[in-house]
């Protein structure tokens, strides 16, 4: 309990610490450190030239990709569907487009994992 004073008043001492918080939340600890870096980033920067030139390549690489994973889908369908058209069951044709690991060890079977 805090002492009283001759007048009776309470004196002006500080609570005693208990629990210590550390914000370990990074935007709040270390905002001034990301800003900084934000602006050290922007520095550096390639000419508008070749920036505008690596866009336009990867604008052009991402439509061929699109383009060949339509291309394969459709193969897949019309394969799906040429497979089900010739009695092939459901259950055989997912288990062969569900992917498949296979795995050969041509260590003598007296090694076991101790060669390993």
């Amino acid at each position: 309990l805090p002492q009283a004073s001759p007048a009776g008043k309470r004196s002006p001492t500080s609570p005693k610490r208990v629990l210590e918080l550390k914000l370990l939340n990074d935007e709040v600890r270390l905002k001034g450190e990301m800003e900084e870096l934000s602006k050290l980033g922007q520095k550096r920067q390639w000419p508008a030239a070749v920036q505008a030139a690596l866009l336009s390549a990867d604008k052009a690489a991402e439509v061929s990709a699109k383009a060949e994973r339509e291309k394969q889908a459709g193969e897949l369908l019309a394969r799906v569907k040429e497979e089900l058209a010739s009695g092939t069951s459901c259950k055989e044709l997912r288990q062969r487009l569900r992917p498949r690991l296979f795995v050969f060890d041509f260590r003598a079977a007296g090694e076991g994992l101790a060669a390993a």
